[in-house]
């Protein structure tokens, strides 16, 4: 096992703002606005179905290098619960802006090519959400 490389990737899926954390947040701003604000909840919910498909590659990544599958329950306690939609976008530019920054940090130290490859492509999609949130905050939400 390579523990330098599991240890990456699972920071990744599991750190406070990793896959796992985004995931959840972005399901729970999706079934508040449900019914209510439905172009803004398909929103969310597009971006969760990218975060569970980060989840699934990082969590295929780390049990083939024979790491396991775990994360610290706390990791919930951050979860934001709002109905107003600014502070929804907000929250979501922000922990995608850390997110960005763990991913660029740790393709920089992944010895492996081919898992750099994929982080980049999942750090694609990231700045993609961040771009999506700023269009809709500059289009909805001025004030």
């Amino acid at each position: 096992m390579n523990n330098y490389v599991v240890g990456l990737l699972k920071n990744l899926y599991a750190d406070d703002y990793g896959e796992i954390f985004c995931g959840m947040q972005l399901k729970t701003f999706y079934f508040t606005l449900l019914g209510k604000q439905s172009e803004f909840a398909q929103v969310f919910l597009n971006m969760c179905e990218d975060e569970n498909s980060h989840q699934k590659i990082l969590g295929e990544k780390i049990i083939e290098r024979g790491g396991e599958i775990d994360f610290d329950k706390n990791i919930f306690n951050n979860l934001i619960f709002t109905k107003n939609i600014k502070e929804m976008l907000n929250f979501v530019i922000e922990i995608k802006e850390k997110s960005i920054i763990n991913y660029k940090l740790s393709i920089a130290k992944m010895p492996e090519k081919d898992v750099a490859l994929l982080l980049k492509k999942i750090l694609i999609d990231e700045q993609k959400h961040i771009m999506i949130c700023r269009d809709l905050l500059e289009k909805y939400c001025q004030n």
